[in-house]
Protein backbone atom coordinates (compact mmCIF):
# COMPACT_ATOMS: atom_id res chain seq x y z
CA UNK A 1 0.00 0.00 0.00
CA UNK A 2 2.87 2.44 0.68
CA UNK A 3 4.56 1.82 -2.33
CA UNK A 4 1.11 2.39 -4.69
CA UNK A 5 0.45 5.49 -2.79
CA UNK A 6 3.92 6.46 -2.83
CA UNK A 7 4.16 5.60 -6.92
CA UNK A 8 0.84 8.36 -7.56
CA UNK A 9 2.61 10.54 -5.78
CA UNK A 10 6.04 10.26 -7.35
CA UNK A 11 3.94 10.23 -10.59
CA UNK A 12 1.83 13.00 -9.96
CA UNK A 13 4.91 15.03 -8.79
CA UNK A 14 6.65 14.27 -12.19
CA UNK A 15 3.64 15.69 -13.73
CA UNK A 16 3.52 18.56 -12.38
CA UNK A 17 6.94 19.72 -12.43
CA UNK A 18 6.94 19.45 -15.93
CA UNK A 19 3.60 21.81 -16.21
CA UNK A 20 5.56 24.23 -14.42
CA UNK A 21 8.69 24.25 -15.89
CA UNK A 22 6.79 24.46 -19.10
CA UNK A 23 5.47 27.78 -17.99
CA UNK A 24 9.07 29.29 -17.93
CA UNK A 25 9.44 29.34 -21.63
CA UNK A 26 6.71 31.82 -23.57
CA UNK A 27 5.78 29.88 -26.18
CA UNK A 28 4.70 26.95 -24.36
CA UNK A 29 3.22 28.88 -21.63
CA UNK A 30 1.27 30.70 -24.48
CA UNK A 31 0.13 27.45 -26.51
CA UNK A 32 -1.17 25.42 -23.16
CA UNK A 33 -3.18 28.66 -21.98
CA UNK A 34 -4.59 29.41 -24.83
CA UNK A 35 -5.43 25.73 -25.90
CA UNK A 36 -6.85 24.79 -22.38
CA UNK A 37 -7.38 28.34 -21.04
CA UNK A 38 -6.01 29.91 -17.71
CA UNK A 39 -8.61 28.43 -15.67
CA UNK A 40 -8.41 24.81 -16.82
CA UNK A 41 -4.42 25.06 -16.05
CA UNK A 42 -5.07 26.27 -12.94
CA UNK A 43 -7.30 23.84 -12.40
CA UNK A 44 -5.11 21.26 -13.06
CA UNK A 45 -2.19 21.96 -11.10
CA UNK A 46 -4.40 22.64 -7.95
CA UNK A 47 -5.91 19.01 -8.39
CA UNK A 48 -2.25 17.69 -9.31
CA UNK A 49 -1.25 18.85 -5.69
CA UNK A 50 -4.44 18.15 -3.64
CA UNK A 51 -3.60 14.35 -5.48
CA UNK A 52 0.34 14.24 -4.27
CA UNK A 53 -0.89 15.80 -0.79
CA UNK A 54 -3.63 12.93 -0.16
CA UNK A 55 -1.40 10.31 -1.33
CA UNK A 56 1.75 11.29 0.54
CA UNK A 57 -0.81 11.53 3.76
CA UNK A 58 -2.03 7.73 3.00
CA UNK A 59 1.30 6.48 2.65
CA UNK A 60 2.90 8.03 5.77
CA UNK A 61 -0.14 6.77 7.74
CA UNK A 62 0.40 3.15 6.48
CA UNK A 63 4.18 3.27 6.68
CA UNK A 64 4.00 4.52 10.47
CA UNK A 65 2.27 1.51 10.70
CA UNK A 66 -1.59 1.67 10.93
CA UNK A 67 -2.32 -1.64 10.09
CA UNK A 68 0.22 -2.78 12.87
CA UNK A 69 -2.06 -0.94 15.26
CA UNK A 70 -5.26 -2.68 14.63
CA UNK A 71 -3.14 -5.89 15.00
CA UNK A 72 -1.99 -4.72 18.51
CA UNK A 73 -5.46 -3.39 19.53
CA UNK A 74 -7.65 -6.19 18.82
CA UNK A 75 -5.65 -9.32 19.74
CA UNK A 76 -8.73 -11.52 19.14
CA UNK A 77 -9.57 -10.63 15.54
CA UNK A 78 -7.12 -13.59 13.26
CA UNK A 79 -8.90 -12.01 9.69
CA UNK A 80 -10.29 -9.51 8.32
CA UNK A 81 -10.38 -5.73 8.26
CA UNK A 82 -8.71 -5.35 11.67
CA UNK A 83 -5.63 -7.56 10.55
CA UNK A 84 -5.40 -5.78 6.45
CA UNK A 85 -7.17 -2.85 5.26
CA UNK A 86 -7.71 -4.67 1.63
CA UNK A 87 -8.02 -8.69 1.20
CA UNK A 88 -10.28 -11.11 0.98
CA UNK A 89 -10.16 -14.63 2.55
CA UNK A 90 -12.77 -17.45 1.13
CA UNK A 91 -14.29 -19.78 4.18
CA UNK A 92 -15.24 -23.50 3.49
CA UNK A 93 -18.08 -25.07 5.10
CA UNK A 94 -19.41 -28.94 5.19
CA UNK A 95 -22.89 -28.99 6.20
CA UNK A 96 -25.23 -32.06 5.42
CA UNK A 97 -26.73 -32.33 1.93
CA UNK A 98 -30.32 -33.06 3.98
CA UNK A 99 -29.76 -29.79 5.73
CA UNK A 100 -29.52 -27.63 2.61
CA UNK A 101 -32.60 -29.29 0.81
CA UNK A 102 -34.71 -28.40 3.71
CA UNK A 103 -34.68 -24.67 2.20
CA UNK A 104 -35.04 -25.69 -1.41
CA UNK A 105 -31.40 -26.72 -2.71
CA UNK A 106 -30.73 -29.04 -4.81
CA UNK A 107 -27.27 -31.09 -4.37
CA UNK A 108 -26.26 -33.69 -6.36
CA UNK A 109 -23.65 -35.00 -3.92
CA UNK A 110 -23.88 -37.32 -1.58
CA UNK A 111 -24.16 -36.66 2.10
CA UNK A 112 -22.32 -33.78 2.62
CA UNK A 113 -21.58 -30.80 0.73
CA UNK A 114 -19.05 -28.02 0.59
CA UNK A 115 -20.49 -24.17 0.12
CA UNK A 116 -17.83 -21.35 -0.23
CA UNK A 117 -17.98 -18.14 1.06
CA UNK A 118 -15.83 -15.36 -0.39
CA UNK A 119 -15.57 -12.13 1.65
CA UNK A 120 -13.89 -8.95 0.91
CA UNK A 121 -13.36 -6.09 2.26
CA UNK A 122 -11.68 -2.60 1.41
CA UNK A 123 -12.27 0.24 -0.37
CA UNK A 124 -13.40 -0.85 -3.68
CA UNK A 125 -16.34 -2.82 -1.76
CA UNK A 126 -17.08 0.20 0.55
CA UNK A 127 -16.97 2.89 -1.87
CA UNK A 128 -20.66 3.66 -1.59
CA UNK A 129 -20.06 4.49 2.64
Amino acid sequence: TVQAFGLVALLSAIVMFILIVAFFFDRIRNKIVFALGMTVTRLLLVLFACLILLSVIIAFLVFIGVTQGFKDEYQSCVEGPCRKFVDSTDAEYQVSCAYLQQFGYTTTAGTQCKITEDRKWGPTEGWYI
